[in-house]
């Protein structure tokens, strides 16, 4: 499920329409009809308005499966910073520039896919988180989105 999907999903459930949902969130009404078809990604900080104003945790909006993960501190680092990768750069950010951005997009969203997909198999919480890593980075690499979306210029 995508993030506009996932929009589309909480605002249902909350029985809102696009426009009040806009207007609740003070995101432009197309914006919001382009998250949903998925044309755009939000902002980190759109993200966070859509959320409050649907009442609910960002990572509703970026995982698939719900609520906030919260890992033991030791768990967590092996997300953040996993022993293998060592060095004065992030592995990912050599990649951006080696393959560049279009390529490491897709290999966020590959992985993003990956980790929920085997959760419940194999990592769980901890696969969760590092699908929510690769979720934050691919939308950090997205920067402003589609750049069509007045609130995200």
């Amino acid at each position: 499920m995508t993030v506009g999907e996932r929009i589309r999903k909480f605002r249902g459930e909350k029985g809102m329409t696009q426009k009040e949902l806009s207007e609740k969130a003070g995101v432009e009404l197309s914006a919001l009809q382009r998250y949903e078809r998925g044309a755009c990604v939000p902002t980190r900080k759109t993200l966070e308005r859509l959320a409050s104003a649907l009442g609910l945790n960002i990572l509703h909006l970026m995982c698939a499966y719900g609520g906030p993960i919260t890992l033991p501190p030791e768990e967590e680092d092996k997300v953040s910073h996993p022993a293998h990768y060592q060095g004065a750069f992030e592995c990912i950010d050599e990649m951006v520039a080696l393959f560049g951005v279009e390529a490491v997009k897709a290999f966020c969203r590959c992985n993003v896919y990956k980790y929920r997909y085997r959760a419940d198999k194999k990592g769980g919480a901890t696969d969760i988180a590092k699908a929510e890593w690769y979720m934050r980075k691919l939308m950090e690499l997205e920067g402003a989105g589609c750049g069509l979306c007045k609130d995200e210029l």
